[in-house]
């Protein structure tokens, strides 16, 4: 009978490779409303004290669920991290924007890559529902 030999995957917290930064790609959105969901996304990071880049590793790890490599639980909560950032840039971005769905995609990529290199590339959609005042 043979065994799988579980390893621990090895993710520092705060590594952050020069030259990598956050993108976000939003129906409709100018610049401004892009910079301030990159900024949302860059609080997060900051408050949760870790690295985008060793957020989305866990979440590309976590998204393996290869029984080889393993996650620890707090990096489980770091891929956590990931989705969180991710859903203040998409708020923060579409505060400005009509009502309706949105696709967007936020990643990461290298300065001079011309397309985003994390694993999390899927593009996700998003309802924007705003109230509408009545007029009397």
């Amino acid at each position: 009978m043979t065994t799988l030999q579980q390893e621990f995957v090895n993710i520092d917290r705060h590594y952050d490779p020069p030259g990598l930064r956050l993108t976000l790609e939003l129906d409709a959105a100018t610049e401004q409303d892009i910079e301030r969901g990159i900024n949302a996304a860059k609080r997060v990071f900051a408050l949760a004290q870790i690295s985008s880049y060793a957020a989305a590793s866990a979440a590309d790890y976590q998204d393996l669920e290869d029984p080889e490599l393993v996650l620890t639980s707090e990096q489980h909560e770091w891929a956590g991290i990931w989705w969180e950032a991710q859903e203040a840039a998409v708020a923060a971005a579409c505060s400005d924007l009509p009502a309706g769905e949105k696709t967007f995609l936020f990643s990461q990529t290298w300065d001079d890559a011309p397309e985003p290199i994390s694993g999390n590339c899927i593009r996700g959609t998003t309802w924007l529902d705003k109230e509408t005042e009545t007029q009397e």
